[in-house]
């Protein structure tokens, strides 16, 4: 964790734990996360030695305890992207902390190109658009699951993101109107583009659950069902390119030097 000296001491307390939420429930995230970044930061406000002071060593014995606490590693990254956010929020970089590893989880299985048109067939036969373009979304713009609330009406019409290194900054303009003619029919007339029926967000749980019954009926290994490996296909995809591209240059390459030679070499 990088350490960096601030004069004044960086506070935590209900009200700047309320404005932090409210800003990440304006940009879309969902209740379930919302609501289980407020129990862990609450916590935090109060157990700490010194209450509503952090500080790099009072978070990295919080860290600590927390590795020895009896849950999975999931829930205990959770927690720390929670803490993670809200320094993040108020500027204070220095104070996020690592999450902690799986040492036995394996790397997230590839999608190939054939699977992923299949996911992409299934979900037109079963006429569910919103998946169909989350799928797309997905493999094609190589976006995470937190990337999706960024995904609005407002962002796809001004046709740029904020962060060029956003979703939107990689998604091609075929897929950018389909979202947008999706939009209009569905009436979604600003804020994100992938909510449920009643204009929620899409929780985490529920695309997880929708991704694993399509890959089911598409016959694709059930492994493969998450954003990971939809994101694997995008890199893995691109890695090709370049590797293509960087024979390419080669080939030309080489082809000049050849032609050089027989024009000035010192035998021509």
């Amino acid at each position: 964790m990088q350490q960096t000296t601030h004069a004044n001491p960086f506070t935590i307390n209900q009200e700047k734990i309320d404005m932090f939420l409210e800003h990440f429930r304006k940009k879309g995230r969902g209740a379930s996360t919302l609501d289980s970044y407020r129990r862990v930061l609450e916590k935090l406000c109060h157990n700490f030695p010194d209450p509503g002071i952090l500080d790099s060593d009072s978070l990295a014995s919080w860290r600590e305890a927390l590795e020895k606490e009896d849950c999975s590693i999931q829930t205990k990254n959770v927690r720390i992207a929670a803490v993670n956010s809200y320094a993040s929020f108020y500027g204070r970089n220095d104070l996020r902390l690592l999450p902690f590893r799986n040492h036995t989880s394996e790397e997230p299985e590839e999608l190939t190109r054939e699977e992923y048109l299949r996911l992409l067939q299934t979900a037109k036969l079963h006429e569910n658009e919103r998946l169909y373009l989350l799928i797309k979304t997905l493999c094609v713009t190589g976006s995470l699951l937190q990337d999706l609330p960024d995904i609005t009406v407002e962002a796809l019409r001004r046709q740029a993101a904020s962060n060029m290194d956003s979703a939107l900054s990689r998604m091609p303009v075929f897929l950018r109107d389909e979202l947008l003619d999706y939009a209009r029919r569905q009436n979604i007339t600003s804020g994100p583009v992938f909510v449920t029926r009643n204009g929620r967000p899409l929780e985490r749980n529920n695309v997880y659950s929708s991704i694993r019954k399509l890959c089911h009926d598409a016959q694709v290994s059930e492994k493969k069902a998450n954003p990971l490996c939809l994101r694997k296909l995008y890199q893995s995809t691109q890695a090709r390119i370049l590797e293509g591209l960087q024979e390419l240059i080669r080939r030309q390459y080489d082809q000049l030097l050849e032609k050089e030679e027989q024009t000035v070499g010192w035998k021509a």
